[in-house]
């Protein structure tokens, strides 16, 4: 087992460093919207870089930006700029326009799967419309409808054709209605190789997104999800009783008791499981948060952990019981006669009822008193307020009285055997253990009141602080020598 989960772990590593840092080969393809109108439109327009020009001639001459004379100016490089040869141009058809400016760099694409992808390409207006096979080609940090390809995974057909990288194609169908544009880059960077290597003003280099160069970077996570899940698994087989040694665990009665715990155990982990495989499908799928994804990945997050730390809770008093009904880690086993356990049983009533009946006096009366105010202050729903309080204390009543009989009836019936371990009891069929996941002994001694019983009290954690059981084995005749043997041992191990 052991062995298995370091392979797990370098395993896991390993494919984590390796969707972090795998990059894609070049070449890569970048196939973007061509918007021919706002190109004609710029030829009628400044742009930046002569604007700039515009800005350091007015600024020379000491023109004031909004003046006339500046108006002139601009003027006159606009039309320096929209010579009878652009004039010409801009009355041309669209399709006449693109084939009179791009005819050196135009590439046909006849293959239908090529032409029903330009098609759905040019008339895409945001990212949502685009086909769900070509998703994973769009950046998700970026707005515009740019996809980028790899040589295996480009949908058009360009064998044939001599790509140069770093220059514009377009790509257009024969009758020349669609058409997009296409790039080719042998060198790929993301914006901050660019600029760490000073390339940031080569126009021939291009930024390419890191989720697109990336493609595994933004998963590398699932892993976790999965190893977790293959961690798990193998702890089924954890899950079965020692052999036995004392031939305690030949006992039906008491092998029913292990069995259970086991099983709820296996319980938890089969729900731990489920929630995680609940979880990474929302995640492999790319549901959509807002439409319950989120809720998922939060509740299942949740109960697998919790699951997860019951699982471990109860494999671990399956282990402590399976140890003691094997014969290790045993300080004492005492088995009782029939009238004697009677006995032990009708007392352990007695101590539970006389001890729950103070308490639900109590809660009976903040019942009232609290209800009683509410009946008070507002006699529109004091008929209400009355049956939820008197259900409340109905409630009271059967978990005072009728769960002590319960568990007495349960205990009658159980084989009458006390077993002390180091960190556990077995007594009948409740099982009771401390040491582990905050769990702690507090004390142990002999008490001497009707009967001789061996007083064993542990607490837990609870959200307001700890809570104490109090556990009281009976102490069969002659055995007092080996009781106080047993509760000095377990002294010594709380210290």
């Amino acid at each position: 087992m052991k062995n298995y989960y370091f392979l797990l772990i370098v395993l896991g590593i390993a494919i984590f460093l390796g969707a972090t840092y795998y990059k894609i080969s070049p070449p890569l393809y970048i196939i973007k919207q061509y918007n021919l109108n706002y190109e004609q439109k710029s030829m009628t327009e400044l742009n930046d870089r002569e604007v700039e020009i515009l800005d350091s001639i007015l600024k020379a001459r000491g023109i004031n930006y909004r003046s006339a004379d500046a108006d002139k100016i601009y003027d006159s490089l606009l039309a320096v700029k929209t010579s009878s040869e652009v004039k010409q141009l801009l009355k041309l058809k669209e399709d006449e326009y693109f084939i009179k400016t791009k005819k050196d760099s135009i590439i046909i694409i006849k293959n239908s799967e090529g032409i029903n992808f330009i098609r759905e390409i040019c008339k895409a207006r945001s990212q949502t419309e685009i086909f769900e096979k070509y998703k994973k080609n769009i950046s998700k940090n970026s707005y515009d409808i740019v996809l980028y390809f790899t040589g295996k995974d480009l949908p058009i057909d360009i064998s044939g054709k001599e790509i140069n990288g770093g220059r514009r194609y377009f790509i257009a169908t024969e009758d020349y209605k669609y058409f997009l544009i296409l790039i080719k880059v042998n060198e790929l960077y993301t914006a901050a190789e660019l600029i760490d290597k000073g390339y940031l003003q080569d126009n021939t280099k291009i930024s390419i997104p890191e989720d697109i160069l990336y493609p595994y970077r933004d998963k590398r996570f699932w892993i976790l999800p999965i190893m977790l899940l293959l961690a798990l698994f193998p702890m089924f087989s954890t899950l079965k009783p020692k052999e036995d040694v004392g031939n305690l665990n030949r006992l039906p009665e008491l092998t029913k008791i292990l069995d259970r715990q086991i099983t709820i155990a296996r319980v938890w982990l089969f729900l731990a499981i489920f929630c995680i495989v609940g979880v990474c499908a929302v995640i492999f799928s790319e549901m959509n948060i807002a439409e319950g994804g989120g809720a998922i990945i939060f509740i299942g997050s949740f109960l697998s952990l919790t699951s997860i730390i019951v699982f471990f809770y109860y494999r671990k008093r399956a282990g402590q019981l399976s140890r003691i009904l094997s014969g290790e880690d045993v300080l004492a086993k005492w088995e009782y006669d029939l009238f004697f356990w009677q006995n032990f049983v009708d007392k352990y009533l007695q101590n539970y009822l006389s001890m729950n009946k103070s308490t639900f006096l109590l809660v009976s009366v903040i019942i009232v008193i609290i209800f009683g105010i509410f009946m008070i202050a507002d006699p529109e729903v004091a008929d209400t307020m009355g049956i939820i309080g008197l259900g409340l204390i109905a409630l009271v009543t059967i978990v005072a009285y009728i769960s002590p009989k319960i568990s007495a009836k349960n205990l009658l019936k159980s084989r009458p055997i006390a077993i002390i371990g180091n960190n556990c009891i077995l007594i009948g069929k409740q099982f009771h253990s401390w040491g582990t996941f905050g769990n702690r002994l507090e004390n142990a001694k002999i008490s001497k009141e009707e009967t001789e019983m061996l007083e064993v009290q542990y607490s837990y954690r609870t959200k307001y602080g700890r809570t104490t059981v109090t556990v009281l084995v009976p102490i069969p005749n002659g055995k007092l020598e080996e009781a106080q043997e047993v509760a000095k041992k377990l002294e010594n191990k709380r210290d």
